[in-house]
């Protein structure tokens, strides 16, 4: 406690200090401003000190002025994005005025000014003089405006999947939901909205990293830029890439429109699947609509933007219920005997005859009652012989609202204020239950989440500035709407029922309620000083995460059903039931139970109040998670010369601890959780905490405040004279080479640490009643009956608690106190070449290595080496063989000539104490264990030991307590930790989170960008690249078992993201016809048919995601242990993947003579391990290419100069090409499955069609 508070204090005076050096808090990811930064040259080549600049801002009047420096160099950082005119003057030179010079966020514009002599009054006037070249940056980004994105075929209206088109973007599948960049872990992808921060705080880790809380509209956002390598020291904070979102802004001139978008499935083709099962196309009706405005409050000064869409989805589901037959309700149950005749029988009378309740239970007559009447409500449909299925369609339907807003004052000329706020609210409505009336609608969702930022630029000076900025995301989640313990209220009694075979009145389920606020303050100083342009500040950033979840509420549950021991057993017979099977005769009792209200059990939970610090009922478990963070930085950009510009800085980064702010969560510390062995793999040596237990841990782990982060680089555009040097470079200003390093810290999900420090034992309280306890005789409580007092487990939130209370039950999760802040260190080297007007040729390699990568794992490795089980195991395989030759299944000693006595298999089958011997059945006889040495499933075996009081407790007696505690009253011949470290963990998991795990890239990024020009615009890139790591897995618990802790080597190979090869292109063309286009057939109104029309496309090729050979076979431990492959080599094997059609509407995806005659692998090229304590090989293999064509045509109507219309219509998959998936995102595909090399899946959709509409001004 005391560490984590000192951790705080570190960080809050660090960014104190930050804040008197004069930069205080900047995250520079959040910058939303770019700049412009301009060299000037006399016509000699000479630059041109002294000269004075003027720019101003073309949408609001906005002006400010500088000169050039002793290099001829100028700067205008903390520009708004947007377009803007330069004005050049000086003694001697014509005035030049360049215009439309375009301003990107966190972006810099460089612009090569050419004076000509002349009188200062004479002016030369550049149109559109943004150059394609970046000759001061050597970050690597990309931006797009909204008038290309506009253009581009997207899905829907969220704009997040368009930063998934630069290189090194890898995405595998959910949509681009499970999408990385240059290999890099998931919590590195860093999503911000205006600066402020739009991940998941709680699932960015795995699963959801490409996802933003707040989504992006398209008429809401004016530009997105991507920043993936060369991250400066003002960005290199919570993630080592960016993508940034700029809302639109106002301007002098109001602008505005409307829109209407649609889909609808009588548009869309069928899938591959559901034309190969003759399925119909999936309903499909999806409209949004809206509109947006901006403009002056206040000319010159108060300017304003708003934008509002909505999007309404109906949709419709068939639900069904199994209900009784009627008869069945009335008692009578009909079955088929085993000889095949139907039969019926009474099972009230019966049991009222021997002197059993022989009446319906009143509150299961209410539930027929009130059941009974929904069926004319939907369709019945036979089940069995005492069953139905009542069906019938549930209709819903979510509504979602989209609102934007920003508000931009120009305070004075130096000093404006900027506002924004962006909300992203939706309703899924409830269903019923049961298709009645009367009852009210259930698992209703609403969330609201909004980001908003305030921002104040103040320019100090012409060469001093300062932005401050602080935003808000907060997110708030409810899910099962209304629903409270009251709904579960019977009659005056709170009680949730079980009952078998047919489903509750009510869904057994209540309120949760989730809220995240996210609170980020910063300030950027720039300092403007001869040719250094420095920034300097720090950053802090404040995380709450709330949960709030009934648990339970510690209603009781009854659980409806037939007890062992019940005495009703007894009548309802075979005796009476002639020739029922004994699954029917399972349901005769079943069925009794239902009727008569006849409980099997009860069991209720219920969560810690954290206010009063025990279990209490009708309250919910609260949790509090939060997180501090923060940093201070320097960053400089020197003009060293007009063509080269060295780029450098440091940043020091703090990462707080997440902690339980309620002090409720409970964990063992490393010690406790190893429990007897302070060592793995060390049988009888019990050195350890004999005793372990699960303390009272609000901070399972220590904040990291030593996160330094250098990085450097250089942009250089190097001078050449003629030859072949000017060939290769293209002359002066055609070329740049760009160079970088940088080191950047990034922080986890907050899941980590609530899985791990918060999901043990502690938090709930469980109360039970079993038949036998006290007020409970077997078979005498029915659903009608008082409620009697409940055995509470444990018994009060009193920490510390015992492990040895939950041996056989569950197990335990931990954190490494030590854990250090992750980071990745990227390496860029890359050159620019102009190869035409306003075209450009990016040639790069990327390479980048992640380190102190989170992980959790188990540490509860079962041992078959130190111990000697494998020689036990090799024995008993001899022993097998040798009774089998002689007629007997069973791996006994038997005395026969070549068998040995197996001592560890003995005393865990044979006596204990006053344990008598286990049957032959459950011991040397026993099918899976005579399997496992046919096998050769040596791991698997000792982990069916290791993990079940039966033989365990043989093993080790009462020196272990759960075994004392369940009757073993004598010791073992074995030490408790002979399979396991923790033996207070048997069977199960003791789970530690750590930063073991590491990950690498390289890759070659090729890239051409053509900037819009009569009419065309593109960008065509191609990476190839390989990813590895240690971490097959995109969890966001970050939670991959090594698969031997013996050696962690092993887990080392392709990364889930390892796309090989990718290609991607998309642009728009302006068609040439029409009016103003080089095609036109001078008659109007043909003009305005054939014209104005735009062809857009995005096409994204990939190769085959990866997936893992596995067998589900343990031959060393309980992780899987790879694949035989005979024959052939990893290549040839990958050779044989093809795709072709499969049969029952599948797809191969291998070769057909990969596959055996029973659908399994073929054995004589891949076979399973067989060999015990020897692992297989661990096979990667690449699935099917991805190829996705998406296409649109738009056409632009004039209606007044400022009023035009526009329609597009999009293709998504405009060809309908099936990609087929394999194995899922890290996943593995079993050679021993029936359907090995079949697929049912494909990673895209069919062909859609959207049509947009949108009248503007």
């Amino acid at each position: 406690m005391l560490r984590g508070s000192r951790t705080t204090g570190v960080i809050s005076l660090a960014l104190l200090v930050s804040l008197f050096l004069g930069g205080s808090f900047v995250f520079g990811q959040g910058k939303t401003t770019g700049a412009i930064s301009g060299t000037v040259f006399d016509p000699t080549g000479a630059v041109v000190a002294g000269a004075k600049v003027q720019l101003k801002d073309q949408l609001t009047g906005a002006l400010r002025e500088t000169v050039t420096n002793e290099v001829g160099a100028f700067l205008f950082p903390n520009l708004p994005f947007g377009t803007y005119e330069v004005t050049v003057t000086a003694p001697g030179f014509q005035t030049a005025v360049y215009s439309r010079v375009v301003v990107e966020s966190a972006r810099t514009t460089d612009v090569i000014i050419s004076l000509k002599v002349g009188e200062v009054v004479e002016t030369v006037q550049i149109e559109g003089a943004t150059p394609a070249l970046e000759i001061t940056s050597n970050t690597v980004s990309n931006t797009v405006r909204n008038e290309a994105i506009q253009k581009l075929p997207l899905s829907g209206r969220n704009i997040l999947n368009f930063a998934l088109l630069v290189p090194g973007a890898q995405t595998v599948g959910g949509g681009g939901r499970f999408s990385a960049y240059n290999g890099m872990p998931g919590a590195t992808i860093n999503i911000m909205v205006d600066g402020i921060n739009n991940n998941s705080q709680g699932f960015k880790s795995g699963g959801t990293s490409f996802f933003a809380t707040v989504p992006p509209r398209l008429d809401a956002i004016e530009e997105v830029t991507i920043s993936t390598a060369g991250l400066t020291a003002d960005a290199g904070a919570e993630g080592a890439m960016q993508i940034r979102f700029v809302t639109r802004r106002g301007s002098n001139e109001f602008h505005g429109g409307i829109f209407h978008q649609l889909r609808n499935d009588a548009l869309n083709a069928n899938s591959y699947f559901n034309n190969a099962r003759r399925l119909p196309r999936p309903r499909v009706r999806f409209n949004e609509f809206g509109g947006n405005l901006g403009g002056p409050l206040w000319r010159n000064k108060l300017f304003f933007f708003v934008n509002y869409e909505h999007a309404r989805i109906p949709s419709q589901s068939t639900a069904s219920n199994t209900i009784l037959t009627p008869e069945a309700q009335q008692g009578i149950f009909r079955y088929r005997g085993t000889d095949g005749v139907e039969r019926a029988v009474n099972l009230l009378q019966i049991a009222g005859a021997n002197g059993y309740p022989d009446q319906l239970d009143p509150i299961v007559a209410d539930y027929f009652r009130r059941t009974n009447e929904t069926w004319r409500n939907g369709v019945i449909t036979r089940l069995d012989l005492f069953r139905n299925t009542l069906s019938w369609l549930n209709r819903t339907n979510t509504i979602q609202h989209y609102p934007t807003a920003r508000i931009d004052y120009h305070i004075t000329p130096n000093l404006t204020w900027t506002g924004t706020w962006h909300l992203f609210n939706r309703v899924i409505d409830g269903t019923r239950p049961w298709p009645g009336p009367e009852f009210k609608e259930q698992s209703k969702f609403t969330n609201s989440w909004y980001i908003a930022s305030t921002a104040v630029n103040w320019t100090i000076s012409p060469r001093t500035l300062n932005e401050f900025k602080y935003g808000l995301q907060h997110n708030v989640d409810q899910y099962n709407v209304g629903e409270g313990p009251d709904q579960f209220s019977v009659g005056g009694r709170l009680m949730r029922i079980a009952y078998p075979f047919v489903p509750p009145l009510i869904r057994n389920q209540m309120n949760i309620s989730r809220a995240n606020g996210t609170h980020n303050l910063y300030n950027n100083l720039t300092l403007i000083r001869g040719a250094h342009s420095m920034t300097l500040g720090g950053s802090f950033r404040h995380i709450g995460w709330y949960d709030a979840d009934f648990i339970g509420a510690g209603i009781p549950q009854y659980n409806v059903g037939i007890a062992t021991g019940d005495p009703v057993t007894s009548v309802l017979n075979p005796s009476v039931l002639p020739a029922i099977s004994s699954t029917d005769l399972t349901n005769a009792w079943n069925l009794y139970a239902l009727l008569t209200g006849r409980v099997a059990s009860i069991s209720a939970t219920r969560g810690v109040d954290y206010r009063t610090k025990q279990y209490k009922d009708l309250t919910m478990l609260v949790r509090l998670d939060r997180q501090r963070v923060g940093g201070f930085y320097f960053q400089d950009s020197w003009r060293y010369r007009p063509t080269l510009t060295l780029n450098y800085g440091f940043r020091w980064q703090f990462s707080g601890a997440t902690h339980d702010a309620h002090g409720i969560y409970t964990s063992p510390t490393v010690e406790h959780l190893m429990g007897p062995s302070r060592q793995l793999f060390k049988p009888g040596v019990l050195d350890g905490v004999m005793d372990p237990q699960i303390l009272l841990r609000p901070r399972a782990y220590k904040g990291d405040v030593v996160n330094p982060g250098p990085n450097f680089g250089f942009a250089w555009s190097p001078r050449v004279g003629s030859g072949f040097w000017q060939k290769l470079f293209g002359g002066e200003q055609k070329t740049v080479l760009r160079a970088s390093y940088s080191l950047s810290y990034y922080d986890e999900g907050l899941l980590t640490f609530i899985s791990y420090a918060g999901g043990n034992p502690g938090l709930m309280q469980s109360l039970f009643l079993n038949p036998g306890m006290p007020g409970f005789p077997i078979g005498q409580l029915r659903l009608s009956s008082p409620t009697p007092p409940l055995a509470m487990f444990p018994e009060s939130f009193s920490p510390p608690f015992r492990q040895a209370d939950y041996t056989f039950a569950r197990g335990f999760s931990s954190m490494l106190p030590q854990l250090r802040t992750p980071y990745i260190q990227t390496w860029t080297f890359g050159l620019q070449r102009e190869v035409a007007h306003h075209t450009v040729l990016e040639v790069r390699y990327v390479g980048n290595k992640g380190t102190h990568i989170w992980r959790g794992f188990d540490l509860n490795e079962v041992n078959i080496f130190e111990n000697g089980f494998l020689q036990e195991f090799l024995n008993a395989q001899r022993n097998l063989a040798i009774n089998q030759a002689a007629g007997v299944n069973s791996f006994a000693n038997r005395g026969l000539p070549g068998q040995v006595a197996l001592p560890i298999f003995e005393a865990a089958f044979g006596a204990r104490g006053s344990q008598p011997a286990l049957p032959p059945t459950s011991g040397f006889s026993n099918g899976t264990f005579l399997n496992y040495l046919r096998q050769g499933q040596v791991g698997a075996f000792a982990n069916a030991l290791a993990g079940s009081s039966i033989y365990l407790c043989r093993m080790v007696g009462n020196l272990l307590p759960a075994c004392a505690r369940l009757g073993f009253d004598s010791p073992g011949p074995f030490p408790i930790n002979f399979f396991q470290a923790n033996p207070f963990a048997a069977g199960a998991a003791i789970n530690l989170m750590t930063d073991y795990s590491y990950s690498s890239y390289h890759g070659l990024q090729v890239q051409v960008r053509r900037t819009y020009s009569q009419g065309l615009s593109f960008v065509v890139n191609y990476t190839f690249s390989k990813s590895l790591s240690d971490l097959f897995a995109d969890s966001p618990t970050m939670f991959r078992n090594y698969t031997t802790l013996r050696n962690r080597r092993l887990d080392k190979g392709p990364s889930p993201f390892d796309l090989r090869h990718v290609f991607q292109a998309y642009g728009s063309w302006e068609l040439p016809f029409g009016t103003g286009r080089r095609w036109a057939t001078g008659n109007s109104v043909a003009d305005r048919i054939i014209g104005g029309w735009t062809l857009s496309w995005i096409l994204r090729w990939q190769s085959g995601r990866v997936f893992r050979l596995s067998s589900d076979r343990f031959t060393v431990n309980q992780r899987d242990s790879g694949v035989i492959v005979n024959g052939l080599t990893v290549k040839e094997l990958q050779k044989r993947l093809t795709v072709r059609p499969g049969p029952n509407a599948t797809v191969f995806f291998v070769d057909p003579k990969l596959i055996g005659p029973d659908g399994r692998a073929n054995p004589e090229i891949l076979a399973p391990p067989t060999t015990p304590g020897v692992f297989g090989q661990f096979i990667y293999l690449y699935g099917p290419s991805l190829f996705l064509p998406d296409l649109s045509l738009s056409k632009e109507i004039s209606l007044t100069e400022r009023v035009k219309f526009d329609l597009w219509v999009t293709a998504l998959n405009a060809f309908n090409h099936p990609s087929f998936e394999v194995g899922g995102v890290a996943g593995s595909v079993s050679i021993l499955s029936t359907t090995f090399g079949q697929t049912t899946a494909t990673a895209t959709g069919p062909r859609e069609i959207q049509i947009r509409l949108k009248l503007s001004f």
